[in-house]
């Protein structure tokens, strides 16, 4: 009996393409503007994103499910879990890393959010460009 070759494993992190290379030279808001262990969503464009302020960093995501590729959330600005330490998809339960975008739990486990390059100076949150979201 020989033994089959493992199948190599589907790529799950963003293609390379989708993931914006600009720097963030965009105000988006104050810094103030995002609560400490919360959330808030925002449109880039036509993009609808959100940003997660957890231990004064903030974290900014294309506002987009990988698994039924529709927005998170379904209340304004509620992209957390109840304790505040995972993203969360209110329409299927999934739970992201707040800090990596992956998925942890849910049915598109090992997959990411796109994530959107963001920066806190003194005068407020930068934001670079958001990547497309693949249909």
């Amino acid at each position: 009996m020989t033994q089959k070759e493992p199948t190599p494993k589907k790529e799950l992190m963003p293609k390379k393409e989708l993931i914006p290379k600009k720097e963030p030279t965009q105000r988006l808001c104050a810094l103030d503007a995002i609560a400490e262990n919360s959330s808030r969503g925002f449109r880039l464009g036509n993009a609808p994103i959100f940003v997660v302020r957890q231990n004064d960093t903030f974290h900014a995501y294309v506002n987009w499910c990988p698994h039924l590729c529709i927005t998170l959330n379904y209340e304004t600005d509620q992209f957390l879990n109840c304790s505040h330490d995972y993203i969360l998809c209110a329409n299927h339960g999934a739970l992201f890393d707040i800090h990596t975008g992956q998925c942890l739990a849910g049915p598109c486990t090992g997959k990411y959010l796109l994530p959107v390059p963001c920066e806190a100076r003194e005068d407020g949150l930068y934001i670079g460009d958001a990547p497309s979201i693949p249909l």
